[in-house]
């Protein structure tokens, strides 16, 4: 009975130990994993933001003054347009204007 004991503590101990040698392995590869990916995460924003401050500062600059340079000729386009819309409607009314003052000078030459 003692050495039935003793084979059962040996075993019960060989299990537990064998349990958690199998364990931190995997638990020590998870957290290099997540270390590594954080870490590789970091640098991804710096490089990007390296990029940014370098190359992207004058790209940026350069897309704000296109971008005004757009605006700025569609305005023209779309003031110019309405100036020549506005144009013929004045011209219109002018015309109307006279055929109505000669309507109105030959109903009184008829009186």
């Amino acid at each position: 009975m003692n050495t039935s004991l003793k084979y059962f503590t040996l075993l019960f101990f060989l299990v537990f130990y064998t349990s958690i040698n199998a364990q931190t392995p995997k638990t020590d590869r998870a957290a290099r994993y997540i270390t590594g990916t954080v870490g590789n995460i970091f640098y991804l924003i710096a490089a990007t933001t390296s990029l940014l401050l370098f190359a992207g500062w004058n790209s940026l600059k350069d897309l704000r003054r296109k971008t005004e340079e757009i605006v700025e000729v569609r305005l023209d386009k779309i003031t110019q347009k309405y100036n020549s819309e506005m144009q013929v409607l004045q011209d219109t009314l002018t015309q109307q204007s006279k055929k109505i003052l000669e309507n109105q000078n030959m109903i009184l030459l008829l009186k």
